[in-house]
């Protein structure tokens, strides 16, 4: 918690003010469900969920009184759509979803938008997959996903809030809500 609650404060000490966060975070400690420790699950959990929880909590108690602000979330397609190998991440990427359509809910009286993006790209967590599993996503550099968090973080997705989108290069998509 102190880490999380640690880096909102330095944003405020250093700027004064927060207007935009970012959480994007993990690591990977892959395994079936019927192998996986105690120690692998919990690690994995630790740093996607309850990473962006120990950050958000902070952060929304400063966008709350300042009514406004954006948070911007990541997940996966592991977390969207599964992954037998990775059940821990899964769940944490998907916890992840759920942490930010709460927040969103919540925050939306305070002007505050809280969105997640799944990301398909190139980056040193797919470099440690086997050529086989890296796939579309070894062509398409991380930069490709800037464009994307900047519009969320402008006042111009001022009305979109809650929701799941889906950056793989140039394409852009939007995922349905449960129904």
């Amino acid at each position: 918690m102190a880490g999380g609650r640690g880096i909102v404060e330095r944003a405020l000490d250093t700027f004064g003010d927060l207007h935009i966060v970012v959480c994007c975070a993990g690591i990977l400690r892959e395994g079936m469900i019927f192998n996986m420790s105690e120690e692998e699950w919990d690690a994995v959990i630790a740093v996607h969920l309850k990473g962006h929880f120990t950050v958000l909590q902070r952060a929304t108690r400063h966008m709350r009184e300042k009514k406004r602000g954006r948070i911007i979330t990541f997940t996966s397609a592991a977390g969207l759509e599964g992954s037998p190998g990775q059940p821990n991440y899964s769940a944490g990427k998907e916890g992840i979803v759920g942490l930010t359509r709460s927040t969103a809910l919540a925050m939306a009286k305070y002007g505050v938008t809280v969105n997640c993006i799944s990301p398909t790209a190139d980056t040193r967590m797919t470099h440690r997959l086997p050529d086989e599993r890296r796939g579309a996503a070894t062509a398409i550099p991380p930069e490709s996903i800037a464009p994307v968090v900047t519009f969320l973080a402008s006042d111009r997705a001022a009305h979109v809030t809650g929701q799941v989108i889906g950056v793989r290069g140039s394409e852009v998509t939007l995922f349905s809500h449960p129904a």
